[in-house]
């Protein structure tokens, strides 16, 4: 039940952003399902799996990158249609609100405590990582389906 309720979610978020972005009507929804299997990818890893958030998180933003360059090849039009209105609701927003409080916090009193840099430091670190696994995964179809030469 919360793994439907966090797809469901999800993928108003998704379609919100697309609407917001001003993304053609017929291309909203499939926004708000890529949108959906990519958060639900990755709730299902962390909740469900005992991933970590950073790892559930590249996970669920690489399909929802391979979902959308087939979508976009299907339908002829750019990847990021796709991609950047279902990626948005992954972006950590409660790690980053809680770092910038946590900085400001250390300049206000001087230092703070050590255990005050610990946590912020810690959040920093955790945003910086999950916001990398999302430009990661979205980037992943691009860099090995579009090779001009091999791999090998």
């Amino acid at each position: 039940m919360a793994l439907l309720q966090d797809f469901i979610l999800a993928a108003v978020a998704a379609i919100g952003f697309g609407m917001l972005f001003n993304i053609p009507w017929r291309f909203v929804v499939f926004c708000g399902l890529i949108g959906g299997l990519g958060h639900g990818l990755r709730f299902w890893l962390h909740v469900n799996n005992g991933f970590s958030l950073e790892l559930a998180t590249l996970v669920g933003a690489t399909l929802i990158g391979f979902s959308s360059y087939f979508l976009g090849r299907r339908f002829r039009v750019p990847q990021l249609i796709f991609a950047i209105a279902a990626v948005i609701p992954m972006i950590p927003g409660t790690y980053a609100y809680q770092t910038m409080i946590g900085a400001a916090e250390l300049v206000s009193e001087g230092g703070g405590t050590p255990e005050m840099l610990v946590n912020t430091s810690v959040t920093a670190l955790k945003t910086a990582f999950i916001i990398a696994a999302l430009a990661i995964g979205v980037a992943v179809p691009q860099l090995v389906l579009n090779r001009k030469s091999p791999i090998v």
